[in-house]
Order: structure tokens, then sequence, then C-alpha cells
């Protein structure tokens, strides 16, 4: 097993010398998969919440993620799936009549998973790899999600946890089996979640532990 940690400061160091937008390709998309995890576990530890430190990289087709807190006994498996941008999903459908928004293709992308069986051991996570502007243009990013995530239901799926995280890597959204922001859009020292102000020197004290 390979330390979380380690593999996200390499995976930065190569992103940061690439072309705008080629971390995007299929060539990357393993470091892709392992950026999105490091980003993850340094928002947990930000928060004082625990995390594996280590992880595997499983075979193609399968849970992508063994993860681990020693390196050496299994805790849970974990799956990365992508919400690219939407430039890139209509080159996929290759239809010029098909039109969504981002919001419908994050429901769309969270439904097909749902439908997947991966275990109970195993974790979700959503990872919005779109331009932020396009995902923040109707507020709070962690609040479209929250009241996005409240109408579909997913109580009925095999996931021992899913998430979501934004494409920079900075917030994120547990949506089972718990609805709430793990770590949200800050606007320097302060927040709005679900109508409500919070200040950031007393927010995470709110969620430690869970």
């Amino acid at each position: 097993m390979k330390k979380i940690s380690d593999e996200l400061n390499r995976i930065e160091k190569i992103f940061d010398n690439l072309e705008i937008g080629k971390h995007r390709t299929r060539e990357y998309k393993e470091d892709r998969e392992w950026w999105v995890l490091g980003k993850l576990k340094m928002i947990f530890q930000n928060e004082n919440l625990n995390f594996p430190n280590y992880a595997e990289k499983l075979e193609e087709n399968d849970t992508d993620f063994n993860i681990s807190y020693d390196g050496e006994v299994f805790y849970k498996g974990l799956q990365i799936t992508e919400v690219v941008p939407l430039e890139y999903k209509y080159r996929e459908i290759k239809d010029s009549n098909v039109k969504m928004n981002i919001w419908e293709y994050y429901e769309d992308v969270l439904m097909n998973k749902l439908n997947m069986h991966f275990g109970p051991n195993n974790w979700l996570v959503i990872y919005f790899d779109e331009l932020y502007s396009k995902i923040n243009n109707n507020g709070y990013w962690h609040n479209v999600i929250l009241e996005r995530s409240k109408k579909l239901n997913l109580s009925k799926n095999t996931y021992e946890k899913i998430l979501a995280i934004d494409s920079r890597g900075d917030a994120a959204v547990s949506l089972y089996p718990y609805l709430f922001v793990i770590s949200p859009e800050w606007n320097h020292q302060s927040t709005i979640i679900d109508q409500c102000l919070y200040r950031k020197n007393t927010y995470y004290k709110n969620i430690k532990g869970i």
C-alpha cells in the first residue's frame, strides 16, 4: 500500500506542469483518482476527522481503492466517480440535441452508481471535475448539493458512505448515511449552510467525531 499524502504530493507536482485541462485525459485517470483521494484525506485531516492513511489501487472495473489506517489491515473499499465538464459529456454522447445542466448530470451519475452493487464495506466519492464558475453559479456549491440530494432517495443502496467533493478539492459533503456539510466553502471567516450563518472558528467543533 502507498501513503495517501505522498501520492497527493507527487501528483500535484505532475499536474502543476500540465497544460490546462490535460489532467482530464484518459492518460491521467489513475492520477486523478489518487488526487481526489488525497484531497479528501486533507479535508478530513484539517477538521480533525479520522481518515485512513494508506491506499492500494485496484484493477480497472473494480472498486478503485482499498484503504487502510496502518497500511496492512483492510478498512474499506473506496470508489471514485467523476462528474466531468459538460462539454466532455456532450462529446461522449455525440448528439447535439441532448442538453442537460450540471446538476441533472450529477443526479444521473449518482443514480447510475446506486444501481451497482459494491457491498456494504465500500464508500462512493463523487468528484465534480467541472469549472468552478459553472458549479457555483447558484450560490455556495455545498448548499446546491444539499438541496439536490434532499430530493433523491438514497436509502436503498449498498454503499456504506457516499461523499461528494468539489473541483478544487476544498469542500466536501456527506450524502449518505447522513446528509451534512463536512467542509463548506468559506467567505473569509463565515459561510451560509442551509440558510444559517456559521463561523469558521466554531463550525468544526460541531461536526468533530461524525
